[in-house]
């Protein structure tokens, strides 16, 4: 299949969370639209661009002698301060280098530009002189001051976030005024033409305070009247200002009179070019390589590796050969060796969840050693051999270190809980230390940052950070680095997708710069005994590297793998089926199934049951095609379980839009051998992001030379998509999907425009993470406009609204808590989603009117791009709610917003495939087809809760019944 060229010219008359300004003249306007600066005149009109569509240019502000804009902007993949003329010409960049500076202002004189940035360790108000170019921090706290605001009798007021002093806050230049104090941080402060006052957005709408009595008034704009925007309002006076609501521009007074729409069109032109999208394979093929070689660890002797593949423990010996400790549908992760190399240390789920097991490498005996009960990031044992440490993610925003001692198997947790996902631990030479990765963010205001290395004393439990490397991020917080050398002179970390040696004290404080050891693309460094050897991942190949001699050896696995399908021919007696391309139920059809794929759809009475090896009996049921969550996160940590989950739910594929590829692939490489039980995983690696992340397994993007290395581990490893993320600029992002599309794989991000016009393939969630602070897609009040709706019908792209992470799982369980009954939540979910679903629907029922609103708001996004031809496919975001059960609560969802049951079942099935790229293969019930299909016991489009009652699910041609999969292994 191809992608649909387009070269199509959209007209827009209303925006999304915008920004404007008026000249001083008050003769022009000048608005942020989705990333651009648009000049009009004050009546309203068609606006012209000034600023190009990659710079994703927001918040304009005019100089006062009505010549420049001022304005922030992220050509560079920071933000930073620029200035334009009115007529677009003689763009100047102010500030530069690896901090944000935001949010800019013009002095009364024009003299200066007030911003806030985050160089100093958290959002502070700095000065920017046009006719020195210096820079001065006028103020320095411990928390965050931004939003800056110039009073035009002298000083500025700006908003602080001091959790015991949090307001609106006046510096005169003499000294420092609270103005205004809240615990809930107000925003968009703005002075009046004459100082006499100050108007700043809280949750219930405009105060406009006079600043002399402190009295206010919050009834001019009510947030309950208005979808007002989170920006200043521009005076034009005293008493009569601009500002931005319901999509449009508008003016308004004091006197609280009907406001003015100012009204303004754009024309935006997409060209999107077309590309051959790759062919997936699927039937049984010959000597496929395994590439999924997933926590690969070197033996202390530098001759050995133990490493997970096809979901099993294995050693790769001195000769090449290979040794498979474990073989079982369970999952085995994060292999160790002791110091004597007599044993080995990992994780699996035999006994249910999570474990430590020892094995014993000489008689094969096993013990289990303690309980980590949730992620395992990594193990690490302690260089004495008395330890073995441990680091747990609690989701992407905890983590902790823990260690247990083999002597007596007592654990200890190490220091408190760290705010973030961890890696894998790293023991100090002497075993007093553990270093491990976490995240270092810029500011408090906004979760990004790097990935740095946090040490823990165990005897005192006193913690400290590597210094001396600011913006160095350190790997994905997974299981590449740092790795501590045995002797401790240097941590080994994989950084900017390469492989280095960072010299390091007894302490590990930093003792020099980082060296590189490696030009190509390096993952999961772990070191021999001695110091002298470095095991690496280079994309699917095992290398050692001599530390002295910088020689690299290459250390092949010699082994191969090959597609599983059935060799029979099945029978399904469909009493009614829905193919998933025609809207109507057909009647009493016979579905024959030659080993993997369908190969006869007849009515009932010309079918010859002779021919055939099973019959199956669906002759009172609904045969429909299989689901597929079209926007899932998972691993090997969710456990065996997890495999039957989705199977039970019916989904038989997912798309994993971010993951450890060599997980991935490992689970991948298992399912489709048939050493392991699950759906088809269509998977990429780390999003491609900008030089700062959140999550871990996010890999900060530090230079071009990066990026060519990540995308050549997408081809290599045949990713089946790439996800672009919120820190990465635009003209990276062109070259990725430009990149992308010559392999023949789709790109997806949270960002709309540009990327809609230059070829992106899909964009993911209603809302979602943005690096502006505020949402260009959803309003506070779960409200889109027309710039955000028609880009994304009228491009072709897909979208995956996931409504279910944001308000729709909680809102419909609050309608309907008996959906928690069915046998599946009970045998499947686990004890911490069926406790977050029972906090979520007391949080529905605690202010009802506001989930109603907000539940109707982004359901009318989803329709209306329904509506207008858009292409919608059914996502979760899971586990951030639960696999599987939140498909279906998903799709219910889209059922309440109005759209038809037909639609709504495609957004789960051929939709999906097609976002898949496999619609060739499945997605629908038709001849030539896989045989993906469920059977269930009612009619899905009478209710769409029928679909969650399934009697058998059929995954490449076998049959699978929802009892087996309820129980255990």
């Amino acid at each position: 299949s191809k992608q649909a060229a387009t070269n199509n010219q959209i007209n827009i008359q209303s925006g999304t969370n915008m920004a404007v300004a008026i000249s001083p003249d008050k003769s022009t306007l000048v608005f942020d639209l989705m990333g651009q600066l648009w000049m009009m005149p004050y009546g309203g009109g068609e606006a012209q661009a000034i600023t190009d569509k990659f710079g994703n240019a927001r918040q304009p502000n005019w100089a006062p002698n009505g010549q420049k804009i001022a304005f922030q902007a992220y050509w560079t993949g920071n933000w930073q301060i620029y200035t334009i003329n009115k007529d677009g010409s003689g763009l100047q960049q102010l500030t530069d280098g690896p901090y944000d500076h935001r949010e800019p202002v013009w002095s009364v004189d024009g003299q200066q530009i007030l911003y806030a940035s985050d160089e100093t360790g958290n959002y502070d108000i700095w000065s920017f002189d046009l006719s020195s170019q210096k820079t001065d921090n006028l103020t320095n706290a411990p928390y965050n001051q931004y939003a800056p605001t110039i009073n035009p009798k002298g000083g500025f007021a700006y908003v602080d976030d001091d959790p015991s002093d949090s307001g609106i806050k006046q510096n005169t230049g003499e000294g420092v005024a609270i103005l205004y104090a809240t615990e809930a941080i107000p925003t968009a402060p703005s002075w009046n033409k004459d100082g006499s006052l100050i108007s700043f957005l809280t949750e219930d709408g405009l105060v406009f305070l006079n600043p002399k009595t402190k009295e206010g008034n919050p009834t001019i704009l009510k947030a309950s009247e208005e979808d007002l925007f989170p920006f200043p309002l521009q005076w034009m006076d005293e008493g009569n200002f601009l500002y931005t609501a319901d999509g449009k521009i508008k003016k308004g007074n004091l006197q609280g009179e009907v406001p003015l729409t100012i009204p303004f069109e754009i024309n935006v032109s997409l060209d999107r070019p077309t590309y051959q999208a790759k062919k997936r394979l699927f039937d049984a093929a010959q000597e496929l390589p395994i590439k999924g070689l997933f926590m690969p660890r070197l033996s202390p002797d530098g001759k050995e590796v133990a490493l997970i593949m096809l979901k099993d423990l294995w050693i790769r010996k001195a000769d090449g050969s290979l040794q498979q400790l474990t073989n079982d549908p369970f999952v085995e992760m994060a292999p160790v060796w002791s110091p004597d190399q007599t044993q080995l240390a990992y994780t699996s789920d035999r006994s249910g969840q999570l474990m430590i097991y020892l094995r014993n490498l000489e008689t094969g005996q096993e013990s289990k050693l303690t309980t980590p009960n949730s992620a395992v990031s990594g193990l690490a044992w302690s260089p004495d051999g008395q330890k073995i440490a441990y680091s747990i993610s609690y989701g992407p925003r905890m983590g902790r270190l823990f260690y247990v001692r083999l002597e007596t198997g007592e654990t200890q947790a190490v220091g408190g809980v760290i705010s973030s996902s961890v890696g894998a631990p790293s023991w100090s030479p002497n075993s007093e230390i553990l270093a491990v990765s976490t995240l270092e963010q810029y500011s408090t205001r906004y979760r990004e940052g790097v990935n740095g290395v946090l040490y823990f004393n165990i005897e005192n439990q006193k913690s400290y950070r590597l210094g001396g490397l600011p913006h160095f991020s350190i790997g994905v917080r997974t299981y590449n680095g740092p790795e501590w050398s045995p002797q401790g002179d240097y941590l080994a970390a994989i950084s900017a997708s390469r492989l280095w040696l960072v010299p390091v004290s007894e302490q590990g404080q930093n003792q020099g710069d980082p060296i590189p050891l490696t030009e190509e693309l390096a993952d999961a460094p772990s070191w021999s005994a001695d110091g002298q050897k470095l095991l690496y991942l280079n994309n699917d190949q095992l290398k050692l590297i001599d530390i002295e001699s910088k020689e690299i050896i290459d250390l092949p696995i010699e082994m191969k793998r090959q597609r599983v399908t059935p060799s029979n021919r099945k029978l399904i007696q469909a009493g009614y089926l829905f193919d998933g391309i025609q809207k109507e139920w057909q009647i009493n059809q016979d579905i024959l199934i030659e080993n993997n794929r369908i190969v006869q759809i007849l009515p009932r009475a010309t079918s010859n049951l002779q021919l055939v090896d099973t019959v199956i009996d669906a002759t009172e049921q609904y045969v429909m095609p299989s689901l597929i969550d079209g926007h899932s996160h998972q691993g090997s940590w969710e456990g065996e379980k997890l495999g039957r989950t989705w199977l039970a739910w019916g989904v038989t594929a997912t798309r994993d839009p971010a993951s450890d590829p060599y997980d991935a692939l490992n689970r991948k490489e298992a399912q489709e051998a048939g050493r392991a039980l699950g759906p088809r995983i269509f998977f990429t690696g780390s999003p491609f992001d900008g030089s700062r992340i959140y999550y871990g397994g996010a890999n900060a993007l530090q230079d071009e030379t990066q990026l060519e290395l990540e995308l050549e581990r997408a081809k290599i490893l045949d990713y089946d998509m790439i996800k672009t993320y919120v820190r990465l600029s635009d003209p990276l992002q062109k070259r990725i999907v430009e990149a992308a599309h010559e392999i023949g794989i789709p790109v997806s991000s949270h960002e709309l425009y540009p990327a809609a016009t230059f070829g992106i393939d899909g964009m993911e969630h209603i809302l979602g993470t943005s690096r502006r602070g505020y949402s260009p897609k959803m309003t506070n009040q779960n409200k889109t406009y027309q710039d955000v709706i028609s880009l994304i019908a009228q491009s072709g792209i897909s979208f995956a609204p996931t409504t279910g992470i944001y308000v729709s799982y909680n809102y419909l369980l609050a309608q309907d808590p008996s959906l928690l009954e069915d046998p599946k939540v009970k045998a499947l979910m686990p004890i911490f989603n069926l406790q977050s679903a029972k906090q979520g629907i007391d949080q529905v029922k605690q202010n009802p009117e506001k989930w109603e609103n907000d539940f109707q708001n982004a359901m009318q996004m989803v329709k209306s791009v329904h509506d207008q031809g858009g292409w919608v496919v059914a996502g979760t975001d899971s586990p951030i709610i639960p696999y599987g059960f939140s498909l279906h609560l998903e799709v219910q969802a889209y059922a309440a917003a109005g759209i038809d049951p037909f639609s709504v079942l495609q957004t789960a099935t051929i939709n999906a495939a097609k976002v898949l790229q496999a619609e060739e293969d499945l997605g629908s019930v038709e001849v030539g087809k896989l045989a993906d299909l469920i059977i269930l016991n009612a009619d899905p489009t009478d209710d769409l809760k029928n679909l969650m009652q399934i009697d058998q699910v059929c995954i490449n041609g076998e049959m699978i019944t929802i009892e087996s999969l309820l129980k255990a292994n």
